[in-house]
């Protein structure tokens, strides 16, 4: 069983890694005024303590994610996780505090597929101010788009603070979770967002994740009733579609 514990300094080297200077997690002032009362751990860091607390996968590569966020994760707590082998090629992960699951991760695994580039590519992302969409905006059928990589070195760091080495996961898909915090924190929907869940699938084909990679995202659905923003997004490198996601965010509703 792994215990973890969140500080500024992971906040700070994942938002160099991600581009994700979400006020939520970065600014003190603006997260006292919001329901959350201090700044919350981005959710991705939980998927990273989750993936490190795995045993080692020679010859594995991530083949699918699915990461459900339960619950805001913050720096004054220790969570327990708990990880589950279920049969060859998957896994779940729970991220406990005491008897309340804070965050359920569910890793399927396949055969090697091919490196990542050893060439190390500058930090990239089409803004690093966050967007203010309104909820009243986040219409089916809108679209954003971009081209991402996560800054080399903090990322770098990040893989060894979070022991993800020889996990399964290669840098390059490191980067596609961090972009997932990017996209909901700074682009779609920005300021108001906040994690609900993430699904990543990789092609079947021989297509390794690249970085830098290109996504095109798209609102799938917008639920009013429980303020859900559902999209769903296609990633490429040069050797065309890598990998599918679909991102769900909290929209937060401001009071006037």
């Amino acid at each position: 069983m792994t215990i973890v514990q969140y500080t500024r300094e992971d906040l700070a080297l994942f938002s160099q890694a991600s581009h994700d200077n979400s006020r939520l997690h970065m600014c003190d002032e603006y997260a006292k005024n919001t329901s959350y009362g201090e700044p919350i751990v981005f959710g991705i860091l939980g998927v990273f303590a989750s993936l490190g607390a795995l045993a080692e996968r020679p010859g594995k590569q991530l083949a699918s994610a699915s990461i459900e966020y339960r619950a805001a994760l913050y720096m004054t707590a220790d969570y327990r996780i708990e990880v589950k082998e279920r049969g060859p090629g998957a896994v779940r992960v729970l991220l406990k505090d005491g008897g309340r699951t804070m965050m359920a991760s569910d890793f399927t695994f396949r055969d090697w597929v091919g490196p990542d580039s050893e060439a190390e590519v500058p930090g990239t992302a089409p803004q690093y101010d966050q967007s203010t969409w309104a909820p009243d905006q986040l219409r089916e059928g809108i679209r954003v788009a971009g081209r991402y990589a996560p800054s080399p070195g903090p990322l770098r760091a990040l893989v060894e603070r979070w022991d993800m080495g020889r996990k399964g996961v290669t840098i390059a898909q490191v980067g596609v979770f961090l972009w997932s915090s990017y996209l909901t924190g700074m682009h779609l929907p920005g300021l108001l967002g906040t994690s609900a869940k993430l699904e990543v699938s990789y092609v079947p084909e021989r297509t390794p994740a690249e970085i830098p990679f290109d996504y095109e995202t798209r609102v799938e659905e917008f639920d009013d009733r429980f303020n859900i923003l559902r999209t769903i997004t296609e990633l490429s490198g040069r050797q065309g579609t890598f990998a599918t996601a679909e991102v769900s965010a909290h929209v937060r509703v401001v009071a006037p």
